[in-house]
């Protein structure tokens, strides 16, 4: 986006949001809070086009009765993420209540009737852990770390593991959101050689 076109992002966020103001320009405090403003916002948008903006702002208008950037660029992400193939990504929260719910579930018929082929008395978290999705699996890296946490402190398991497990899947999750914008990216490219070669 360019900066001239902030006006126009402006006058959509004062259709959708009827909260939406800008600083009073009036005074010159009021000129540094405008100015201040723009720059904020100009910096928050300016690698997304006007157009992906305007559909953002729409989508997120349908969400919340109040305007905020912050979100307005979430929304501008998951669209790009959409348009990528990342539609339904995992998040670090669901990560964490995936790991949380296999904690508690009891074993499926099939996973207690599996566990008799497995010796010893960690069949139960070898068996839960192998039902994890992959990067649920990578938060807690092998069979062992996932029986660790089974066996963690409770109330320390609600606040510091929780927190812990949740950097660690935000970091997994945005490696695999690179890889497969780089996937695309790549195949484009290869995509666009062929054309090239064929001409």
């Amino acid at each position: 986006m360019e900066k001239k076109e902030l006006l126009k992002v402006y006058t959509i966020a004062k259709t959708l949001w009827r909260n939406f103001k800008l600083p009073d320009g009036s005074t010159e405090f009021g000129k540094f809070e405008a100015n201040m403003h723009d720059e904020v916002w100009f910096e928050l948008l300016k690698n997304y086009s006007y157009k992906l903006i305007e559909t953002a702002m729409v989508e997120y208008s349908k969400k919340s009765e109040f305007c905020n950037i912050g979100k307005i660029v979430e929304e501008c992400d998951r669209i790009i993420d959409a348009q990528n193939g990342l539609k339904g990504m995992l998040t670090e929260e669901t990560i964490f209540n995936e790991i949380a719910k296999a904690i508690t579930r009891p074993l499926t018929l099939e996973e207690a009737l599996n566990s008799q082929e497995i010796e010893g008395l960690d069949a139960v978290y070898i068996l839960k852990f192998n039902s994890l999705s992959d990067i649920a699996k990578g938060v807690v890296v092998n069979w062992e770390g996932f029986k660790n946490l089974c066996l963690s402190d409770i109330e320390t398991f609600d606040t510091v593991t929780k927190s812990n497990i949740m950097r660690v899947a935000r970091g997994l999750i945005e490696k695999q959101r690179y890889v497969k914008v780089y996937d695309n990216a790549k195949m484009i490219n290869g995509e666009n050689l062929k054309l090239l070669e064929n001409d």
